[in-house]
């Protein structure tokens, strides 16, 4: 009877834990046009092919004019979307202002359609911080239910037998 809150309990940690496994995923925003909406958690550029993500110099000019340089990756980060993969390009600074900005992309000299090209929004850290405690602390909290209730069993037989011995030994006199 005391492992049952336990069990239960890891029904919603499972839930919990796949929440949390999808506020790390990466989400992409395809680009549609040169024209494209930054908001403050944008944090990379992805390309629809490996060799476009090697060979791709992006930059993104504001309002103003001003270049934003875009530090390209050294890594070979990928990730998949809509069944489609996404390969790593740059990484935007953390210091872009939210805005709309001018997205230019050139490789092997050429202009590249921006549609080739993705945004993507940085992971959701402290809801998967969250949701990953959460994931632990139900069953952890469930084990410590099932423990109080097998201590409140085991207190009560004890006095129930006290009292049984107790009447007992007052009937024999």
């Amino acid at each position: 009877m005391a492992f049952v809150p336990f069990l239960l309990s890891l029904i919603p940690a499972y839930f919990l834990g796949e929440a949390a496994a999808d506020k790390v995923a990466v989400e992409l925003t395809p680009v549609t046009s040169r024209a494209v909406d930054l908001q403050s958690d944008d944090r990379s550029i992805y390309a629809t092919s490996h060799e476009l993500s090697e060979q791709a110099h992006c930059t993104f000019r504001s309002v103003t004019g001003a270049a934003i340089q875009l530090d390209h990756s050294v890594s070979h980060l990928s990730t998949e979307q809509d069944g489609r993969t996404w390969y790593r390009v740059a990484a935007l600074p953390d210091n872009v202002d939210t805005g709309t900005y001018l997205f230019r992309c050139r490789a092997g000299g050429s202009a590249v359609d921006p549609t080739s090209f993705a945004v993507s929004a940085a992971p959701r850290w402290g809801q998967f911080a969250l949701l990953l405690l959460a994931t632990f602390g139900v069953p952890v909290a469930a084990a410590v239910l099932g423990l109080l209730i097998v201590v409140a069993i085991v207190v009560l037989r004890r006095r129930a037998e006290r009292e049984e011995r107790s009447l007992s030994a007052l009937q024999l006199e």
